[in-house]
């Protein structure tokens, strides 16, 4: 439209000039944002060496850069061309086309040097001053218009329409004073328009109050806190619609949905998932009808040792975490605590109850294998006439005795099952030498309570373990490194050379290399049981390194198998020696016999030898 300023006084006149100012500089800035300008400068040169011979024809990697300085500095934009073709030494491009994502997004609002450089040599031994064309790009971040830049002959009609009047932004206006005690808002509205008129409130360090039916509803505070009703005035606060709050202290009840009552939070329970709380459209926790809570995590770890790596922490004083079972005996049918991943349950810590130990096949094998044992060992050890009675009655009682603590503990401190797919209990156990490289499945000695290959004089022969059920002995945080986890006791893999059977005693293969042989039953010496790590309970017939399963731990068997051994080898020598025995006693009769025919024989001579002295002497 075209304005007729013969209906405007001069305070009104200079307000439209403002907007049309504050208008044209908004479009200018809009049609700029919407690509009009170009993020481009047009470069043309010609390139010559030192001797003022133009550059030979052929492709060349050329680099700008942008400057706002003529020497040194830091550049403010770089762009490299690979390949850039150069005919009769002439270069020709458009500086900022060739990468979208490397724009010239400089202001032009200082002066600009360009420099150059070929095939990665020195820049150009003077960079090159950038004209008024490339500074037009400034246009687009002007802000501020001098003060009478704008006329009446330079208002263009139509210039100034109804809708830019409504979207002027006020803050460009500065120099409007506003009149503190003019009444700016009533029922009606707003009467007098303006940037620092658009306000209801106070001037002053004063409450403002909003009241209906003369009691209070709201108050502001000359700080920024707000305060809904009073303690005597309550306030039903309604939202409808989309909120954001930020920093939000409820002092009294919350109901979400219903009324608050006597709770907290109020939950509409009518509702398929009656609470759940989305993060960015991504649900993080919801809590279901039935009760069933769930927390999704996108977290990856990283840590184990760290509490940010998990998705559930619970910082208690004294406790931690509580888990009850609403059932009147917990059995193997409870599961107080389960583990899955994608593949299903991987484990699990379940309940046990009196029946579930007693009809476990396994249970019921170990006690009466171990009583069996110890009735055996009564009947093998009584005949021994080297073993004295009263070691007999010690170990046996001993046996028996691992029967009852075992029967008693088990069924005095009946209550949960560990259950997983690993099957032993380890330690963590630090390397004797920090820098040996020690694998699962490797044999290690035990030295003064550290670990290492070699196995000759160990105090203890142990097995490294993959996945223990149990760990134990953590180390200090940042030692994890210095440590193993070695099994004690369970079913673990043991890496071993040769044919291995089951049953077969796994054995240190003597090259200190954490490797292991398997040695059958009747081929066991004395000393050979004294290095047992383990005994197979699998089976392979390759001859190469492989692991194998393998039970680890205390076996009563054994020792019982090496006492009968031992008292079959004793019975035998025993035998042994009262056969060469009476084979004594029949030569030393044999012997007696023989010399009493020979005195016989010298009494028979002594007298043949008289009776012919004395016929002798008769015949002279």
């Amino acid at each position: 439209m075209r304005l007729n300023y013969k209906y405007c006084n001069e305070k009104t006149s200079k307000l439209i000039a403002l907007l049309i100012i504050v208008t044209s500089l908004n479009q200018y800035a809009q049609s700029s944002v919407e690509g009009n300008i170009p993020h481009v400068i047009s470069f043309q040169g010609a390139i010559t060496g030192s001797t003022g011979n133009k550059l030979p024809n052929g492709n060349y990697d050329v680099t700008f850069r942008l400057y706002s300085q003529v020497e040194g500095g830091t550049p403010l934009w770089s762009e490299n061309y690979n390949n850039l073709k150069i005919e009769n030494g002439n270069l020709q491009v458009l500086l900022g086309r060739k990468n979208k994502a490397n724009p010239i997004s400089l202001k032009f609002d200082k002066k600009l040097y360009l420099a150059v450089s070929i095939n990665g040599e020195l820049e150009t031994y003077k960079r090159i001053e950038l004209g008024g064309t490339a500074y037009s790009l400034g246009s687009e971040y002007a802000e501020n218009v001098a003060d009478s830049s704008i006329t009446n002959e330079k208002i263009a009609p139509l210039s100034v329409t109804n809708n830019k009047v409504d979207a002027l932004n006020w803050e460009k206006i500065t120099d409007v004073d506003p009149d503190p005690y003019s009444v700016y808002w009533t029922i009606l509205g707003n009467i007098i328009y303006g940037p620092d008129r658009n306000y209801v409130g106070t001037i002053e360090a004063k409450d403002f109050v909003l009241k209906t039916f003369s009691k209070e509803r709201m108050r502001f505070g000359p700080t920024g806190r707000v305060t809904l009703g009073t303690t005597t005035d309550t306030v039903n606060f309604v939202v409808i619609g989309k909120s954001k709050f930020q920093n939000v202290f409820i002092k009294g009840n919350l109901g979400i949905g219903i009324l608050p009552g006597g709770a907290k939070v109020h939950i509409r329970t009518q509702d398929i998932t009656p609470f759940k709380v989305d993060v960015d459209s991504t649900n993080r926790f919801q809590v279901s009808s039935n009760g069933k809570v769930e927390i999704k995590s996108n977290l990856t770890g990283g840590s184990s040792s760290s509490a940010s790596s998990y998705p559930l922490y619970l910082h208690g004083k004294n406790e931690g975490i509580a888990i009850r079972v609403n059932s009147s005996g917990a059995d193997n049918s409870n599961n107080f605590v389960s583990f899955w991943n994608d593949a299903g349950m991987q484990g699990r810590v379940e309940g046990q109850s009196l029946t579930d130990y007693l009809e476990d096949p396994l249970n019921i094998a170990r006690d009466l294998n171990i009583a069996a044992i110890a009735t055996a060992d009564v009947v093998a050890f009584a005949a021994s006439e080297y073993i004295e009675p009263a070691s007999i009655i010690s170990f046996t009682a001993g046996l028996y005795y691992n029967v009852a603590i075992i029967g008693v503990q088990t069924l005095s401190e009946l209550g949960v099952t560990y259950q997983s797919g690993s099957g032993d209990y380890a330690e963590w156990l630090e390397r004797l030498d920090p820098k040996e490289q020690i694998n699962p499945g490797d044999i290690v000695g035990l030295f003064n309570g550290k670990i290492t290959k070699s196995t000759v004089n160990a105090d203890q022969l142990l097995c490294v373990s993959l996945s223990p059920i149990v760990l134990g002995n953590t180390p200090e945080k940042g030692k994890e490194l210095l440590f193993e986890k070695v099994a004690f006791l369970g079913q673990v893999s043991v890496k071993v050379f040769g044919k291995v059977n089951r049953g077969d005693y796994i054995i240190p293969s003597g090259l200190n290399d954490g490797s292991g042989i398997a040695v059958q039953p009747d081929m066991m010496t004395i000393d050979e049981y004294a290095n047992v790590v383990g005994r197979s309970w699998g089976f392979s017939d390759v001859e190469q390194a492989k692991y194998v399963n393998t039970a680890i731990g205390f076996d009563n068997n054994d020792i019982v198998n090496i006492l009968q051994l031992k008292s079959k080898q004793n019975r035998k020598m025993n035998e042994e020696i009262q056969i060469r025995n009476q084979k004594i006693e029949e030569v030393k009769n044999k012997l007696n016999n023989l010399y009493k025919d020979l005195n016989v024989m010298q009494n028979q001579y002594e007298e043949v030898t008289k009776k012919v002295i004395n016929t002798k002497n008769n015949l002279r």
